[in-house]
């Protein structure tokens, strides 16, 4: 399954969505997304938000038909980094496995 990052380097938000790994189990009818987020060193962004990362499952035709969103614990801006993780349970309730064709990452930010 192809996973797609929205702005992985951080070039225009100044966070870096790094070290992404999913695991994708059908049988168990689940998926799971770990990752990173990183702040850069060489750009500023607003410390009164904390990022989050919005996961879109896609159809073959690059629609949306099923998300979610991340939390994670803590301050980011205290530490500048943190680690997040998707699972999207019970799968085939809320869309058909084999209508997936991908999966799309991408940082938003909340107050």
């Amino acid at each position: 399954m192809k996973v797609i990052i929205e702005d992985a380097l951080g070039v225009y938000s100044g966070i870096q969505i790094q070290n992404v790994s999913n695991r994708i189990e059908p049988e168990k009818d689940h998926i799971i997304v770990y990752g990173e987020l990183v702040a850069r060193h060489d750009l500023s962004v607003a410390n009164n938000y904390e990022p989050e990362i919005c996961l879109n499952v896609l159809d073959p035709l690059g629609k949306i038909i099923y998300n979610t969103q991340s939390t994670h614990t803590g301050v980011f801006w205290i530490t500048r980094r943190t680690t997040f993780s998707l699972k999207i349970e019970e799968l085939s309730e809320k869309c058909e496995w084999d209508k997936i064709a991908g999966i799309q990452l991408s940082l938003f930010w909340k107050k």
